[in-house]
């Protein structure tokens, strides 16, 4: 069951979708995608389906998944209902590129997810991944007085997710070295970072949410 909370919305194209991320990361996001070759494109937790709709006006032929479909807005694009703490019932190198759109710190086990990511892309594919900045100076401060982590907070708001009782809140907080370990170990590599503005920049020691390119090896 869906629990009440308050929804901002995205007008766009005619559809509206409520906002799961800020606007900043979506449209980093869309930018870091546009780099990468057109083809079949996974948009993980894909909610109620802004980045699907924006992905396929880019050209991309858009699968999107989540655990919630019956938020999912567009009609001309296929959405399925998955537990991307499992394997996803898809074959091995079968996508082109893979959105995942602050997903990883909902995931039980962050590590697996990248190992399922990297099956699933074909050879030179390429997965744009955000997660929640724990290295801020805010975060830090944070930390130092509560023992807690920027967007990772000991209460129902965070821990569990606010749309739907399947699917698990903020648990699995990464440091940047343990992220891109995780990365390498699953075959992939950074080739590109950035951070979601704040105060006008683009900075680790600011920024709420990390962006990152990773590229599967041809």
């Amino acid at each position: 069951m869906a629990r009440k909370v308050t929804k901002n919305y995205i007008e766009h194209s005619g559809e509206r979708f409520h906002e799961r991320a800020m606007r900043d990361a979506y449209d980093l996001a869309l930018s870091f995608m546009s780099e990468l070759s057109r083809g079949s494109v996974f948009d993980l937790a894909a909610g109620s389906g802004y980045t699907s709709r924006r992905l396929k006006e880019m050209g991309f032929d858009v699968t999107a998944f989540d655990i919630f479909t019956d938020q999912f807005v567009p009609k001309d694009i296929p959405i399925k209902k998955t537990d991307l703490n499992v394997e996803l019932p898809e074959p091995s190198a079968s996508a082109d590129a893979i959105l995942a759109l602050e997903v990883i710190e909902h995931m039980e086990n962050p590590r697996a997810f990248l190992r399922e990511a990297a099956r699933l892309l074909k050879p030179g594919g390429g997965l744009v991944l955000s997660t929640p900045n724990i290295v801020t100076i805010g975060s830090k401060l944070r930390f130092a007085f509560s023992e807690e982590l920027e967007l990772f907070f000991n209460d129902e708001g965070r821990t569990r997710d606010p749309f739907c009782d399947e699917a698990s809140g903020h648990i699995s907080p990464l440091l940047p070295w343990l992220l891109d370990m995780f990365v390498k170990d699953a075959g992939l590599s950074v080739s590109r970072r950035s951070y979601t503005k704040k105060m006008g920049m683009r900075t680790k020691h600011l920024g709420r949410s990390a962006m990152l390119l990773i590229r599967k090896p041809s």
